[in-house]
C-alpha cells in the first residue's frame, strides 16, 4: 500500500524536517556518482528524490542538491557530479535539476 511505501527512513526524515539527514543522503548519492562503480542504491535514491511524488517541494530539493554540491571542495569532482546527474536524469518533468544554480 502507499502508506507502507511512504514509511521509508527517507520519507520519515522529510516528514519530520530532518534536513541534515536528507542532505547526508544526497551527499552520499552525489559522491557515489563520481566513483568508478556507482552503487545501485545511490541511483535508486536519486531517482526517488527527483520523482514528482517525493514529499519535499521542488525548490527545497533543488536547494538541498545545490548546497551539497557547492560544499564539495574539489571543483573537478563537482563538475563530474553535475554532468553525471544531468546525464542520468535528463529533462525531468518536475524541473528539480533546472532550479539548481550550478
Amino acid at each position: 500500500s502507499a502508506k507502507v511505501a511512504n514509511a521509508t527512513p527517507v520519507h520519515l526524515a522529510v516528514k519530520r524536517q530532518h534536513t541534515v539527514v536528507v542532505q547526508a543522503l544526497v551527499l552520499h548519492a552525489l559522491a557515489a556518482l563520481i566513483s568508478d562503480s556507482v552503487a545501485a542504491s545511490a541511483t535508486q535514491f536519486l531517482a526517488a528524490f527527483l520523482a514528482p511524488e517525493f514529499p519535499l517541494d521542488i525548490t527545497a530539493r533543488a536547494d538541498v542538491i545545490q548546497a551539497v554540491w557547492a560544499a564539495h571542495e574539489d571543483a573537478a569532482e563537482r563538475r563530474t557530479m553535475r554532468d553525471r546527474l544531468l546525464e542520468q536524469y535528463p529533462a525531468q518533468p518536475h524541473d528539480v535539476l533546472s532550479r539548481v544554480v550550478w
